[in-house]
């Protein structure tokens, strides 16, 4: 893996390290299934992601099944779990926040490829957060801050974030169901 650190050195290509990464995907995302809630097998699964988005590859493009198995892990009292979960998850690509269909301008031609297509919303009439969801990136800072009181102004901080980005309204479905699983 020192392949993979920036400015290493080593024996071998970035190819061969993506060649051998990628053999290895599909057992340890059955692996990550089989033991969502296994504290060894979330912390192999997430330095393995990290290795993976390190050759700008990821687990798999059929995320959702991992993110539903893990979900409850965030609520899990267990710390650890909570981190190499969040860890695994920030790897996924990221969701965008939910726009309303009424946002859109589909007056232009229906033949267009779907990226054509204009928002209407501009910064100073989009109401509410617009672009990629980090609520999760928000989480993992959390999680990875250290608990003693110089830690508490910005926890709350965070916190407070999250609430918000939560009460907005348009967090994508997967990441909503993510937040508010009821405890394990």
């Amino acid at each position: 893996l020192s392949l993979l650190i920036p400015g290493a050195s080593g024996v071998g290509s970035n190819l061969n390290v993506k060649k051998q990464l990628g053999k290895a995907k599909a057992h340890v995302e059955q692996f990550l299934i089989a033991n969502p809630k296994s504290i060894n097998c979330l912390r192999s699964a997430a330095l393995f992601c990290k290795a993976l988005s390190c050759v700008e590859e990821t687990l798999t493009d059929q995320s959702d099944s991992i993110f539903e198995s893990l979900t409850p892990n965030l609520s899990c009292s267990s710390h650890f779990k909570r981190l190499h979960t969040l860890r695994i998850l920030l790897t996924f690509p990221k969701k965008p926040f939910v726009t309303d269909h009424a946002d859109l301008d589909l007056s232009d031609d229906l033949d267009e490829e779907p990226s054509s297509i204009k928002r209407i919303a501009d910064s100073e009439t989009a109401k509410g957060p617009v672009g990629t969801c980090r609520i999760l990136e928000l989480l993992l800072e959390i999680e990875s801050l250290p608990i003693e009181l110089t830690s508490e102004r910005p926890m709350l901080s965070l916190m407070s974030r999250v609430e918000i980005i939560g009460r907005s309204g348009k967090l994508p479905i997967l990441y909503a169901e993510s937040v508010a699983a009821p405890p394990a």
